[in-house]
């Protein structure tokens, strides 16, 4: 009896330190395991390089990588295992995709470049300091100079002297 192939999206986190040919290696040797039994590799995004919020395995950065596959679910417990005795995969979470994910998928891209991200951080800084220096010379600051009125005094002797 032949199974349906589902589709499944794995994160993994190759160890950071390694050079850039040595995690391609790895991804490439990922990508094959799928394909050798029977799988398909939809789309492998590159995630890059990300420092750690905690050490994991002793070590403070890694590649990231999230791969889209369609393969049978007795796969998946094999997929795992391969990922479990790669010395060189830090972490890893596969996921079978149910319908409602594809769908709120397809309205909302997943992946959004990290360099996007970065440049609409700082467009939206320089929006709100704007704003904010707007609104500091529109508003007259009363409070101001009821806290103070000794400098005012102050000024207004050393005027009359």
């Amino acid at each position: 009896m032949k199974e349906n192939k589902r589709l499944y999206e794995t994160t993994y986190i190759i160890n950071g330190s390694l050079e850039d040919a040595q995690i391609e290696s790895i991804i490439s040797k990922v990508n094959d395991v799928v394909v050798k039994h029977g799988g398909e590799v939809l789309t492998t995004i590159r995630w890059g390089r990300k420092r750690f919020t905690y050490p994991i395995r002793h070590k403070t950065n890694g590649y990231y990588v999230i791969l889209e596959i369609k393969t049978n679910a007795s796969f998946i417990r094999e997929f795992e295992r391969f990922f479990h005795l790669e010395e060189n995969i830090l972490r890893y979470l596969c996921i079978a995709l149910t319908k409602q994910m594809l769908k709120a998928k397809e309205l909302k891209p997943f992946v959004i470049e990290p360099s996007t991200l970065i440049q609409q951080e700082v467009i939206l800084e320089e929006i709100l300091t704007t704003e904010i220096e707007e609104a500091k010379e529109e508003i007259p600051s009363p409070i101001r100079q009821e806290l103070h009125p000794q400098e005012n005094e102050v000024q207004g002797e050393t005027n009359n002297a």
